[in-house]
This record gives structure tokens, C-alpha cells and sequence, in this order.
């Protein structure tokens, strides 16, 4: 019997009114693999926090139960890739970095804390994928040693390209994140490439940054105080414009100037202004100090963690009844935010009088912002003005990220679908193209490639998983036990 046969949908499409059962199930394990290897090579979901839950849950469904090896090879393969994802940004427990549609209220949680205190302890979260209890499935040990050992994980940068919502519209994806992570807190931001984008004309949300700027987090996640900085408001397509290098974070408040006049999104929220404020996660944790001025900055200690902020022109205000937001007098005027912890910065005195010693100008639209380590950085967030201006660090205008994923321990570059992870002398490279995953010792891949080169043929000593994920136990009779610390689910750190 022919499926859809007789729906209204299908009206102008008669072509679709002969598909059978058959042809249906068959289109859709087609569409499967495709966009779990598209995912791969161009980006996996969208950032919203709450979709993000039902598409791993949807993956684990995939991986558990379809009848297709490669769906579901693929889909724990994502799998692995998420939960790498999850462990590189996290700091005491909190998932930090850019997020997308995050209300203020979401600062209380993250829907992927239920999933990953199950299976790597800390304190008990909101939104569990009740998927993942459903089979055998564990995250990578690498996973496991990034979360447990921040220490020697270190400072470290870590930037990704986004995937678009509508690829069938063929844009290149130019919108991307930059992440920087340390032991005490994680900043992030995202980067619309193309300041210029498709113009409002064409697209009443702005393709610029697109959907990434509805209810964006951009901001600071600090670990033992257990809060964020945002860069406010939250509400939808009224974002930043934003470059980040490291700890610092030059951004301009760009308003409804990427919203269409007769868009319903400018007209739900009106007219705002911008502000940076200090939200406090579920919990608690270690206090905030009251802000401080000095040298035309504002410094705010959390813990082992600070940051110092101020716009171009002027100084930052304390708002006169929240005294844990602030605000700026002339709304377009872009900002620095340098951030900071005990890791480089030793003591609040340490990272005070080095940003005391940094310089700062802003002249003809272009904020310039020179750190001894950092080098010089030029922000010109202005879409008329050439590419080349919009971002510069040391003389040199900053590129697209060649990478879908860069990092010192998981990188990809973009549409390769060749992933790999890499911490303390592991290795795992999952390799979508193939459908397949290795994981090995630095100290086994030495000894192949001397091996290698004294016999002059390849050595294959990698190990596979092919679905021991209890043992990681591989066709070559290698060994390698999980290393999962105990689930400490009384409570504990994070």
C-alpha cells in the first residue's frame, strides 16, 4: 500500500504518494548515514541547550537499537565525539563556553549534567537522557582523564565551526567559537566570521550570526564561585559582535542592527540596552567580591578566578539596585574583558597590575588592545569597513578556522570526518568515513613507527574497540581498561 497516499501534504508532489513502506524505511537509513557522517565532517548540532538533550537522545536511540550497523556505529561515534566535547569545557562541574538560547534561569543547570553525572560522578543534575540507561554504552576514557585531571589538562584554547540550521541553502558556515579553559574558569564567545553576512533584507534574523545570537551566551564561567558572567540582555537576536584571543574578549553590542524592520523578532522585545551581570548557578559556591575601580577598570574577584572589564571610552557603572551588573553610557561602545585565574595570574594583584600595564585606544571605530603575552589585538566591528579590519591580531587579520574542531586535544579539520583525541599519551581517532574508531598508546605508536622504519613496511598495533567498550578490549588481543573513577553520587565536586 502506498504510504502518504491520499495526504494533503503531498498536493503539487505526486511523485511522493508512490513511495512504499519499503522505499520510506530505505530513504531513511539513507538519510541516517548521511547526516551522522555530515555531522562529523561540518558540525554537530545546534547549539541550543534543550534540542542538544533530544539529539543525544536521539543518538543513543540510534546506536542502541537501529537496524543498521553503520547507523549505529556512527551514532556511538557521535556519541564519543559529544562526550569529548562535554569534558573539554568543563570547570568544577559547569559546562562553559558559548551558548545559544540560554535564559538566565539556565544558569541553574545544563541538560547534559544529569547524563554526565551518571557516568562521571559529581553533583546530581536536572534533565537525565533516561536513552542512555537503555544499553552499554560508556564515553571515552580520554573523556574521563580530561574531567579528572584539569590540572594537568592546563590553560588552553579551543575553537570549533558551527553547523548552519539550513544547509540545503548552501552558506558557508562562517560562524564559529572560541573557548578558553583553565582550571578556575571558561571563557567563550561566538565569532560571526562574516560581520556583512547576507544583509537583513534577505534574512530578518540576520545571517551574520544567524540563530547563534538568539538569547546568546557570551561570557565568563567561573568554577569554585559557581557563576557566569553574561554579556546581557537575553533576549533574542540582540547580541554581540565579538573577538577573542585567550583570556581577553573584545565585543560591541550590536542591537537590532541585524533585525529587519518588519521583523516579529526586533518587535517582540522592543528596544534594549546592553550590560554585563553575574549570575549565580544552583548551589552556591565561593563568594564574589563587591566590584572595584582602578585605572579606569573594573575588577571582580570569584574565588581563584577575576576578570577586568571596561569599554572603549569611559568606564563601566554599577547598576544602582543589582549591584552584580554593569553598564556603560553610550550603548554601541565596544568592551574589553580580560579574564584571569591563579593558574598564569598567581594572586588578584598579579593579574591587576598586568592589566594596569596593558594598553588600550580607540580611534576612527577600531579598539586596540596590546597584552605582553597576547600581542596586539584590533576590534572594528563595523560590517561597512573592509574584512581585512574587522580583526587583527598583531598586524594580521584573522582567519576562518581551517578546523571543525581545534584544540591541543581534539581536533578535525573541516569536512574531513577524521576526529581525533589525544591526553596523556592516548590516542583515539574516530574515523567516520570508514566507520571505524582506534585507540592506542603514544608509547605503542613510537615503538610501530621504529618498527615501521627498521622493517620499512607499516605495523598495524592499534587497537580497535568493534564493541568491548567495557574492557576496550580489540581484535589484537590489547588490552585497555577504562580507567572511571568510582560515581561518587552523594554529591562531591561539580
Amino acid at each position: 500500500m502506498p504510504l502518504g497516499a491520499g495526504v494533503d501534504d503531498l498536493e503539487g508532489h505526486p511523485e511522493l504518494t508512490k513511495i512504499t513502506l519499503a522505499d520510506y524505511a530505505s530513504r531513511g537509513r539513507d538519510m541516517w548515514r548521511n547526516r551522522l557522517l555530515w555531522m562529523a565532517r561540518q558540525g554537530l548540532w545546534a547549539e541550543d541547550m534543550i534540542y542538544r538533550l533530544s539529539n543525544v537522545e536521539g543518538c543513543y536511540n540510534l546506536a542502541y537499537h537501529d537496524d543498521d550497523p553503520v547507523i549505529r556505529k556512527r551514532a556511538e561515534m557521535i556519541l564519543d565525539l559529544h562526550w569529548l566535547l562535554y569534558a573539554l569545557q568543563r570547570v568544577e562541574g559547569q559546562f562553559g563556553g558559548a551558548q545559544n538560547r540560554f535564559k538566565p534561569h539556565y544558569a541553574g543547570y545544563h541538560p547534559e549534567r544529569g547524563t554526565g553525572w551518571y557516568y562521571f560522578g559529581g553533583r546530581p543534575g536536572t534533565q537525565p537522557c533516561m536513552a542512555a540507561l537503555l544499553g552499554d554504552y560508556l564515553p571515552p576514557e580520554i573523556a574521563y582523564r580530561l574531567l579528572e585531571q584539569p590540572e594537568e589538562r592546563g590553560c588552553f584554547t579551543y575553537r570549533e565551526r558551527l553547523t548552519q540550521f539550513s544547509p540545503e541553502t548552501g552558506q558557508p558556515p562562517h560562524v564559529y567559537k572560541v573557548t578558553y579553559v583553565t582550571p578556575e574558569y571558561v571563557l567563550g564567545s561566538y565569532i560571526a566570521h562574516d560581520l556583512a553576512g547576507g544583509g537583513v533584507g534577505d534574512d530578518p534574523q540576520g545571517q551574520a550570526i544567524g540563530r547563534y545570537a538568539e538569547r546568546a551566551f557570551n561570557g565568563i564561567t567561573f568554577g569554585k564561585a559557581r557563576a557566569m558572567l553574561r554579556l546581557g540582555p537575553a533576549v533574542s537576536f540582540q547580541s554581540y559582535h565579538c573577538m577573542q584571543h585567550g583570556p581577553i574578549l573584545l565585543c560591541r553590542w550590536y542591537g537590532r542592527e541585524l533585525v529587519g524592520a518588519d521583523s516579529p523578532w526586533g518587535k517582540r522585545v522592543g528596544q534594549q540596552r546592553p550590560y554585563a551581570s553575574i549570575i549565580s548557578r544552583e548551589g552556591g559556591g565561593a563568594s564574589i567580591e563587591p566590584a572595584v575601580f582602578e585605572g579606569g577598570w573594573l575588577f571582580v574577584e570569584a574565588a581563584d578566578a577575576w576578570f577586568a572589564m571596561r569599554p572603549a571610552q569611559g568606564q563601566c557603572a554599577i547598576h544602582s539596585e543589582n549591584k552584580e551588573q554593569f553598564e556603560w553610557a553610550e550603548a554601541k561602545m565596544p568592551l574589553v574583558i580580560h579574564a584571569g585565574g591563579a593558574s598564569e595570574d598567581g594572586t588578584l594583584d598579579a593579574f591587576k597590575k598586568k592589566v594596569l600595564a596593558n594598553t588600550i585606544t580607540y580611534q576612527d571605530g577600531v579598539l586596540t588592545y596590546e597584552d605582553a603575552k597576547w600581542g596586539k589585538m584590533q576590534f572594528c566591528a563595523d560590517p561597512t569597513r573592509p574584512a581585512d579590519q574587522w580583526r587583527r591580531i598583531n598586524g594580521k587579520p584573522v582567519a576562518l578556522p581551517d578546523k571543525l574542531f581545534d584544540s591541543p586535544y581534539l581536533t578535525s579539520d573541516y569536512n574531513s570526518g577524521i576526529v581525533t583525541a589525544e591526553f596523556q599519551g592516548r590516542k583515539l581517532v574516530l574515523d567516520f568515513n570508514k566507520n571505524e574508531k582506534t585507540m592506542k598508546d603514544r608509547q605503542e605508536e613510537i615503538q610501530t613507527n621504529i618498527a615501521s622504519t627498521l622493517h620499512g613496511r607499516d605495523l598495524q598495533s592499534s587497537s580497535s574497540f568493534h564493541g568491548c567498550r567495557k574492557t576496550g578490549e580489540g581484535h589484537t588481543g590489547a588490552q585497555y581498561h577504562l580507567q572511571t573513577p568510582p560515581l561518587d553520587r552523594s554529591g562531591g565536586r561539580g
